[in-house]
């Protein structure tokens, strides 16, 4: 009898502590992909404070006027800066529905200077002076920390961008031709 009773006790204790252990990844694992968010959101604040990033568009408000917002190829439009140069690539698609690229502009920008603040909830103010061909513009980049979203604006909201911020060596963009400036 008290070996069926210290049985049934170790067949007791194995099964707890099989239910223990298959709870605890599940702990971990969201442990770990917040840590994994809270490392994305740093290295991308690393990146911004070392000037060494791109902005990749996902989205385009196309149209001043009606705001309507366009899917668009993040290769084809980005913004992309190492320290003190850069390069904004705009490619329009014909609508909002109609993905087709009608343009690719591509200009060279030069970072005048660069100023990057926080709210009280993390999220960042990147603002960036630059030289667009050789007009003086501002171009505010704003992530937002909880999303990891960001919006870029410039050229005196002749642009509005949706996208990611995310450092340069992890970019998937298109690299930058030597005839910086030119349209297609």
């Amino acid at each position: 009898m008290k070996q069926k009773i210290f049985a049934a006790t170790l067949l007791l204790a194995a099964a707890m502590t099989a239910s223990a252990q298959t709870n605890e990844p599940s702990d971990t694992t969201k442990k770990t992909k917040a840590e994994a968010r809270e490392e994305t959101y740093r290295n991308t604040i690393a990146a911004l404070e070392a000037g060494d990033f791109v902005f990749q568009t996902e989205k385009m408000v196309a149209g001043n006027a009606s705001r309507a917002v366009a899917e668009v190829d993040s290769t084809a439009n980005f913004i992309a800066v190492k320290q003190n140069e850069g390069v904004l690539q705009i490619a329009p698609p014909v609508s909002s529905s109609n993905p087709t690229i009608l343009t690719r502009t591509q200009q060279p920008l030069r970072i005048l200077n660069r100023h990057l603040s926080f709210d009280k909830r993390g999220n960042a103010t990147c603002t960036l002076g630059a030289l667009i061909g050789n007009d003086p513009q501002t171009i505010t980049i704003r992530l937002n920390k909880r999303r990891r979203d960001a919006v870029a604006t410039g050229a005196e909201n002749s642009f509005v961008l949706l996208g990611r911020i995310v450092p340069s060596d992890k970019a998937t963009i298109e690299p930058p031709k030597a005839d910086v400036g030119k349209t297609e």
